[in-house]
């Protein structure tokens, strides 16, 4: 089971530092398939797949973050060796990988990322200022989902389409929309955070909130575009990715 959460074999076997990314809601692995075209080659990029999706679409997806975080902890533990490893997320990945962060450091000091990057999340502490999603009606649930990105006219018309994509993501959304706080401890490792000037879910003076969850204050990387800036904006959010992951790199070897 541990080897389907990384479904992309590693071409960069002798790289120097590996990047788990971690999807949004609705997403799976491949949505960073082509990142490893956009960085360095001493990053080795692993796109974690999480359970419901891609080639693991016949698990049934989590409703819990908590549940999330603590399945991949396990799955992605026998994959963590003396390389360096970070990890990214956006929107529900972000999220999920903030967790994931604090599960791994709390096992210990060897299985903790040397850097965490989150984009297009609010800080986990404080509260969604949109209304939860996840118990909507379908039509009202999947017109909220895909407003984000203003695509609901088109997908909306397409029942095939709607009746694939929504078991998946009122999971998701429910995992997103029911997540509690409940951790105690600060992430140890230095955080990046990305966030985009038009996001409609984040509050753009919130977003150096996360410092009251980390050791250390975060570095806060402001793009141009909407919530899906990580897809829309690839190229400037890899380099900026290279850039945080050479910066805390170089710190480990200091």
């Amino acid at each position: 089971m541990a080897d389907r959460c990384l479904p992309y074999t590693s071409l960069r076997a002798g790289a120097e530092l590996r990047l788990f990314c971690l999807p949004y809601a609705g997403g799976g692995a491949s949505l960073y398939r082509d990142w490893p075209d956009e960085l360095p080659e001493w990053v080795d990029v692993r796109p974690v797949q999480l359970p419901g999706r891609e080639n693991r679409a016949d698990e049934p997806a989590l409703t819990s973050i908590d549940a999330l975080a603590e399945r991949l902890a396990d799955e992605l533990t026998p994959h963590l060796d003396d390389t360096p490893f970070a990890l990214f997320g956006h929107s529900m990945g972000a999220l999920l990988a903030y967790e994931l962060a604090a599960r791994l450091e709390a096992r210990s000091e060897r299985t903790g990322p040397i850097a965490l990057l989150v984009a297009g999340h609010r800080p986990p502490h404080l509260p969604d200022h949109l209304a939860p999603l996840y118990d909507l009606p379908d039509k009202e649930f999947l017109a909220g989902v895909f407003a984000l990105d203003g695509t609901s006219d088109e997908l909306l018309a397409e029942p095939e389409v709607v009746q694939a994509l929504l078991p998946l993501l009122r999971a998701d959304f429910t995992a997103v929309d029911t997540y509690v706080h409940r951790l105690t401890e600060a992430v140890r490792c230095p955080v990046t955070v990305f966030t985009a000037s038009a996001d409609p879910t984040v509050i753009p003076g919130q977003m150096s909130r996360w410092s009251d969850v980390t050791e250390r204050p975060p570095r806060v990387r402001t793009l141009p575009g909407g919530h899906f800036f990580v897809t829309t904006h690839r190229s400037l959010v890899t380099g900026m990715v290279a850039t945080e992951l050479h910066r805390a790199l170089r710190a480990v070897r200091a």
